[in-house]
């Protein structure tokens, strides 16, 4: 395997998005040639989850503003995978069940941000 400096791996694992891919096209090496350096350097490691895990937050802010905007889609899918401790299972929503039903709930959401911003004034 050829001498690649660290910062060169970190330069290449920064905007991955944690895709192994894109950083072995980037430095021109094996995926086994990358996994043996990610064990060589834990650092590294902890850096290729640190971009995944920020696609995964930019995802769910996404998803967010979906839910204020009042998307029936968005509100589902976020009742049936966050919300099954409060009793949300895998029925089958029909879209105008689902504005019925939330309507009330996407009118009264408030934002993690306006949340504090309320917190703060108040």
């Amino acid at each position: 395997m050829k001498k690649i400096s660290k910062k060169r791996i970190i330069k290449a694992i920064e905007g991955s998005h944690g895709i192994k891919l894109t950083v072995i096209q980037k430095l021109g090496i094996t995926l086994k040639e990358l996994n043996d350096l990610l064990q060589k350097y834990p650092d590294l490691k902890c850096l290729v989850k640190e971009e995944k895990s920020n696609v995964l937050d930019f995802g769910e802010s996404k998803l967010l503003k979906a839910v204020e905007n009042g998307e029936p889609w968005a509100i589902k899918f976020l009742l049936l995978n966050q919300g099954q401790s409060r009793g949300y299972g895998n029925r089958d929503f029909k879209t105008e069940e689902l504005r019925e039903k939330f309507s009330e709930v996407v009118i009264n959401f408030i934002s993690p941000r306006d949340h504090e911003e309320k917190k703060k004034e108040g």
